[in-house]
Order: structure tokens, then C-alpha cells, then sequence
């Protein structure tokens, strides 16, 4: 299924509101009159965090935390009107949600949804891809080194070049030797970035920076950090980095 959105260019704009506000101007865009009394602080979507280091938390995040996020990654990725995104993670969290479904939307970009992914989908990625017109791709480590291992063809190598695909990267650390072999392989750079659930995205390889190996790019605009220091003994001091 393609969905195209064409709600609004997210280059000229730079703030959840004034999105809300463009769309309410575009008469003819279906979802004005859902957004025109849309409050910015409403809840939107709770979702739950992995579990890693203790029992899974539930984040709400507001239309306006979820719209600024997508505002912020779009604006450092470049992402537009005319990228086409093919969707294959699953939405029950946040990559399958605001990484390609809202930054999309909010870019006025095409979104074709697809399967979730899979090793039998590894094989046959590059044709859907090249069938669709893809040139946006939002997957992870394990998409990367899936691949990277059972694509056998040359049809995927041959569209990456002929396309100047936007491959984007995240949810997990991608080992800088598979990064160099896909790279190599397709003749694309791979844009890592980092996020937490409670923050959403913190970092972005945007396309005009220099990537350093292991590096998830640089802080968004819109994100503030600060480095907290507790003294918890003698001679043992913890370092955090906040961010906002």
C-alpha cells in the first residue's frame, strides 16, 4: 500500500505549531479538519521502553514531542516531498511509528507499507524496492547484516547507485566492519543516529557530515544536554549526559 501524504514541506518550517497551522490553511488536504482543534499537549501514543535494564516503562508522548522530533530529524536528514519511504518495521514501537510513518508524513513524503521484515524478505528486499521507486530506506543493524548475507543478486547494487539512496540506521549499534562491507557493497552511506524512547531522536548523520567509524553523528538543534556529576564515594564520581 503507498500512501502519499501532502500535508506540508517540513524545509520551510520549523515548529509543531506552525505545522498544525499550515495544515489548517491547505483546504484541500483530508485531515484539516481532524488537525483544527488539535491541542499540541495532548497525549498522542504511550509506548513502552525495552525492558533492558529493568521492567518496561510506559512514555506518552505528546503531539507536540512526537511532531518537534520529526520537525528536527527531517531538517537534518534533508528528508522532503519527494523522498518515498518503504515501511517494514513493525509498529507496536517507535521506529515503526514516528520514524517512518510521522517523519515522513510531516515531510510530505510517500510512505509504501510493506510485510514486516524477514530472512525470506533479505532476498527479495531489492525487488519491492526498485518496484516501488524507493530511495528511502529507515532499517536496522540486523536489517543490514540480514542482507548483507542472503541477497544474492546484483539488482540492489545497481539501483543504491543509480538512486542516491537515503539509508537510515538506528534502534541499535551497527558494528563499523558491516557498515564498511554494505557501503562498499551498494555504494551508499549508511546515516546512523540514536534516540531514546523518552526523548526520541538525540543524534543524526546528516548527509553533508563527515562520519567518523562508531560515531551515531551529531546532537540535534533541538536537543539540550548537560554532563551531571555525582560523587556517590572517595575518589568515584558517576558522569551522565542529560539530554532535553
Amino acid at each position: 500500500m503507498a500512501l502519499k501524504t501532502n500535508c506540508f514541506s517540513i524545509n520551510s518550517y520549523n515548529q509543531a505549531s506552525e505545522i498544525v497551522s499550515i495544515c489548517k490553511k491547505k483546504n484541500k488536504v483530508p485531515l484539516v479538519t481532524r488537525l483544527q482543534n488539535i491541542n499540541l499537549d495532548d497525549v498522542f501514543c504511550v509506548t513502552f521502553t525495552s525492558g533492558t535494564t529493568g521492567v518496561p516503562k510506559g512514555i506518552a508522548h505528546t503531539v507536540r514531542s512526537l511532531l518537534s522530533a520529526a520537525v528536527a530529524f527531517n531538517s537534518s536528514m534533508l528528508i522532503g516531498e519527494t523522498s518515498r519511504y518503504l515501511h517494514i518495521l513493525p509498529m507496536s514501537y517507535m521506529a515503526g511509528i514516528l520514524n517512518t510513518i510521522i517523519c515522513p508524513f510531516v515531510a510530505g513524503a510517500s510512505i509504501v507499507l510493506y510485510r514486516t521484515f524477514d530472512a525470506k524478505f533479505a532476498r527479495e528486499i531489492w525487488d519491492v524496492v526498485k518496484g516501488n521507486k524507493i530511495n528511502t530506506l529507515w532499517i536496522t543493524p540486523t536489517i543490514v547484516a540480514s542482507i548483507l548475507k542472503l541477497d544474492r543478486s546484483t539488482a540492489g547494487e545497481q539501483y543504491c547507485r543509480l538512486m542516491n539512496m537515503t539509508i537510515c540506521v538506528g534502534t541499535a549499534p551497527l558494528t563499523v566492519q558491516i557498515k564498511k562491507e554494505f557501503e562498499e557493497r551498494y555504494g551508499v552511506t549508511i546515516s546512523e543516529s540514536y534516540g531514546l524512547s523518552e526523548v526520541l531522536f538525540v543524534t543524526t548523520s546528516p548527509p553533508d557530515m563527515l562520519q567518523e567509524p562508531s560515531s551515531a553523528g551529531k546532537i540535534l538543534d533541538s536537543i539540550t544536554w548537560t554532563v551531571s556529576y555525582t560523587h556517590l564515594r572517595a575518589h568515584e564520581t558517576r558522569h551522565e549526559l542529560v539530554c532535553r
